[in-house]
């Protein structure tokens, strides 16, 4: 049809919280005491930190936005979570660090809700998979912060 734009394709993947890993340092002990309600991340431990992959299907596309899916009943402390890009090189430094293509915040008050907190502005936004790996990292820093998942929607164009 003339006169009509190309419908604009985008892809989101989504990542549950139910599949995050908590990594350490901890503080005391190192095992995960977090509990998975019905999908919902819940830590039992405070200052946590999770990780998860994230498998972008191919090189090539655009992040466009990325999206924390939470609930927060603590009006003192913020969750932050970025989507982060690690770069290798065969022969090269294994310990070059990762950079935060996006950073996320849980959002002020005590809303007993699920929310959402989203960013478009995105950093290094093309996707390469034949240089770099790509990780979620979550700061948890209280237990009244809880993790439902998280969406990242790619496309040819944002």
């Amino acid at each position: 049809m003339f006169g009509l734009a190309p419908a604009v394709s985008a892809e989101v993947i989504q990542i549950s919280a139910a599949g995050l890993v908590r990594h350490c340092p901890c503080d005391f002990d190192p095992a995960d005491g977090a509990l998975v309600s019905q999908g919902v991340l819940q830590p039992q431990d405070a200052g946590a930190r999770y990780f998860a992959p994230v498998v972008f299907p191919a090189s090539g596309v655009n992040v466009c936005e990325v999206a924390m899916v939470y609930r927060d009943v603590n009006d003192a402390d913020t969750m932050t979570a970025s989507l982060n890009r690690k770069s290798f090189a065969v022969g090269g430094d294994a310990f070059v660090p990762p950079v935060a293509m996006a950073t996320l915040k849980s959002g002020p008050g005590v809303v007993d809700t699920v929310r959402r907190a989203a960013k478009t502005k995105i950093k290094r936004a093309k996707i390469n998979t034949s240089k770099y790996f790509y990780f979620l990292e979550v700061e948890v820093p209280t237990i009244n912060l809880e993790i439902l998942g998280f969406q990242i929607v790619t496309g040819k164009t944002c």
